[in-house]
């Protein structure tokens, strides 16, 4: 997991992670696959293929396409959902081409600058320094490293203009010739308050649809205290839980499960990362779902997926080291099994949106 330099730190919600689920879907359950079939998802922005802009400090500046406006969009109260605007700019320092890339962007209450560095020096071990300026209030971030994030966070009042004008400054020096960057931001307004009783299992909702409502317990599967929200689309046919032979320590406090396993597994297009890197609708806190959580019934397209959970040694051995570090937990129409990392399988996509 990389680094972060943050002018603020944020609570993360509260995790478990279960072993078996059993639930029958109805009518309902219909509902919810035509809404899958019916959307897709976001694709990541190839800032290659942006408008390329330059002026006198940047030569190399790219600013990603955005297709949509302010007006257009709305931010949910209570949540992480943020549209994102980004871009990047080079120089090359001798033979070696630096480039800070950046994020702007902001949720129902804050305002939010994210900068990085990255060189093909892979000699150069100094250290980075940012001055950022919002509306002509500057910040600094000092001492990061190349590849070290940066977090600029300011509070927003409770009734901010709607599509107000945020005018965003970035110089980056340490490191060659300086890099100043200056863009500007509309803030998306805040959504209107939706009543959670009056969703139901299928509603498009939030960027995905309602997979399961809190306070609905059945005989097979526990009660929740959450809206379980599935993203539109499959995310993966193929792809493996990754990193067979390693056991991954889920003992580390403020992160997700989903976020430890990409984080301490370092393959590539496992269904962790495959995860952690989507964004839909402005929402980035999709996770890996956990087994305890899942209906019955798989939606639409679904038969066998990965969860979060890795605890294959409790079912077949008792010596948990070594079959934690072959197996994982998936689940198939009918409830969970263990099977090796290794294996490719579906991969699904969910939010949790708490009720407290």
């Amino acid at each position: 997991m990389s680094a972060m330099k943050n002018f603020k730190l944020r609570n993360t919600l509260p995790l478990w992670v279960g072993m078996v689920a059993m639930i029958f879907f109805n009518s309902a359950c219909v509902d919810l696959q035509d809404n899958l079939q019916e959307q897709g998802i976001q694709e990541n922005i190839d800032l290659t293929n942006s408008e390329l802009l330059a002026d006198q400090f940047n030569p190399n500046l790219r600013i990603a396409a955005m297709d949509w406006t302010c007006e257009e969009k709305c931010v949910t109260p209570n949540s992480t959902q943020a549209f994102r605007k980004r871009g990047e700019a080079f120089v090359y320092v001798g033979p070696n081409k630096k480039t800070v890339s950046y994020t702007i962007y902001n949720t129902f209450d804050e305002f939010v600058v994210e900068v990085n560095t990255s060189t093909d020096d892979f000699d150069f071990r100094g250290m980075l320094r940012y001055t950022i300026s919002i509306n002509g209030q500057s910040f600094e971030l000092s001492n990061l490293k190349v590849g070290e994030l940066g977090k600029v966070t300011i509070p927003l009042e409770e009734n901010y203009i709607d599509c107000g004008l945020m005018e965003v400054s970035i110089v980056q020096t340490g490191y060659g010739q300086r890099i100043e960057i200056n863009d500007d931001y509309n803030l998306v307004k805040t959504c209107e308050p939706v009543n959670i009783d009056d969703l139901k299992v299928g509603d498009t909702f939030q960027g995905g649809n309602v997979l399961r409502l809190p306070n609905t317990a059945d005989l097979f599967l526990p009660d929740i205290d959450y809206v379980l929200i599935i993203a539109p689309l499959i995310i993966s046919q193929n792809a493996p839980w990754g990193c067979e032979g390693q056991v991954i320590d889920f003992s580390i406090s403020g992160a997700s499960p989903t976020a430890i396993i990409a984080s301490q597994c370092q393959e590539e297009g496992i269904a962790a990362k495959l995860v952690a890197e989507l964004e839909i609708e402005g929402f980035t806190d999709w996770e890996l779902p956990r087994g305890l959580e899942l209906p019955f019934n798989l939606p639409f397209g679904f038969s066998k997926v990965w969860t979060s959970d890795q605890h294959g040694g409790i079912f077949w051995d008792p010596d948990p080291e070594i079959n934690e570090s072959r197996y994982a937990i998936a689940f198939s129409k009918g409830g969970t099994f263990a099977t090796e990392k290794s294996k490719n399988l579906q991969v699904m996509a969910v939010r949790r949106i708490y009720l407290n």
